[in-house]
């Protein structure tokens, strides 16, 4: 987390012990939460989540992915994930869990049309997931 501190996807830390962690309080539902109970998938957070994964690639994270609960929607509809715990001891090059979050909720098809529209070269690396 100290790495990705100028990120707008990542909470600010306040201070870090040996044990501990103070980090800004993320006031919202998680991803998984927020789409569970009928929160759209507008095109809005789709370019969010579009962000947060390759705001993950830019800071050089080996796991380039996250799940649905490891996302926060906070009150402006913007992402923030937490829990980096393997963000660089794990690779994953491809979001497998956010597209199986998608696909347990039934909006995989959906985030993929609009995605093949908004990013055609990650449609063609993910498409296949």
């Amino acid at each position: 987390m100290k790495i990705a501190q100028e990120s707008p996807a990542i909470p600010r830390l306040y201070e870090v012990g040996q044990n501990y962690i103070i980090m800004e309080y993320l006031e919202g539902p998680t991803l998984f939460q927020y789409l569970e109970s009928g929160g759209v998938l507008s095109k809005k957070l789709m370019r969010q989540i579009l962000f947060v994964l390759k705001e993950m690639k830019r800071l050089k994270f080996s796991r380039l992915d996250a799940d649905l609960r490891h996302i926060i929607v906070t009150k402006e509809e913007e992402l923030k994930v937490i829990d980096h715990y393997s963000s660089y001891t794990r690779t994953r090059n491809r979001p497998e869990l956010i597209f199986k979050g998608l696909k347990k909720l039934g909006l995989l098809p959906l985030f993929l049309k609009e995605l093949k529209e908004m990013d055609p070269e990650s449609y063609m690396e993910w498409k296949d997931l």
